[in-house]
């Protein structure tokens, strides 16, 4: 019985041992190579409207860059590539430098995207697709960080901004035109950046010029010819 017990105990210990050498690889896939990654995740689809901005004609997006493995002792280039198959995004809409360097002693760098407002774009979503590129210098990182996708619109749809709260209580009920409006009258499409304070305001001025041109005879109506500041609760 002890013989038995004895062989368990030391079984045992042999399983944690193999387990723990094994977590011990797991943690260090890294040794002896440097890798390269984006920071965020390629599921993180970034979105650049100019609908919600018809004030800016161009976005400046950052994307950082990490590298993962031995520390640089020299400054190291990288490349990047548009992925012209799954990218929908005309080229005019979009400029950046395909190749970054992480200096010395550095793990991280930011690519730089310009993106600029087009005609073309009116109505539209595009997409701008982006892959990290393994050199002699970097092996490849996390799958799911090897890749970055721009969201490029100029096309109305439903901000996330506008809640159930918005609709009860501020705006009313979502429609593309009231939207539309709003961001003409206004010159804003994205309250997600400003306080409670600057978003009531630019939600009285909508309402105050409803009120003014509904004053003048002219009274601004809804796809179903219904009157919109009918729909608008904002007391004030």
């Amino acid at each position: 019985m002890y013989a038995i017990k004895t062989k368990l105990i030391l079984g045992a210990v042999a399983c944690l041992i193999g387990i723990t050498s094994c977590k011990r690889n797991e943690i260090q896939p890294y040794n002896g190579d440097r890798y390269l990654q984006f920071v965020d995740k390629y599921t993180d689809t970034i979105p650049v409207s100019f609908f919600l901005y018809p004030n800016k004609n161009e976005f400046q997006i950052k994307l950082p860059v990490k590298m993962v493995g031995i520390k640089t002792t020299e400054n190291l280039s990288f490349s990047i590539n548009v992925d012209a198959k799954a990218t929908t995004a005309f080229p005019s809409l979009f400029n950046l430098d395909l190749k970054g360097t992480f200096k010395k002693g550095q793990a991280r760098d930011t690519i730089i995207v310009n993106v600029f407002r087009q005609a073309d774009l009116k109505g539209k979503e595009t997409f701008l697709v982006l892959d990290l590129v393994a050199n002699d210098n970097f092996k490849l990182g996390e799958v799911i960080n090897r890749r970055r996708v721009l969201r490029i619109t100029d096309k109305i749809s439903k901000p996330v901004w506008w809640d159930a709260t918005m609709t009860s209580t501020y705006l009313g009920t979502y429609s593309d035109k009231k939207f539309r409006t709003f961001v003409e009258v206004t010159g804003e499409g994205d309250l997600e950046i400003f306080s409670t304070e600057k978003r009531r305001d630019l939600m009285l001025e909508f309402k105050y010029y409803l009120i003014r041109m509904k004053d003048l005879g002219t009274p601004i109506l809804e796809e179903n010819g219904s009157d919109m500041l009918g729909s608008v609760p904002l007391i004030g």
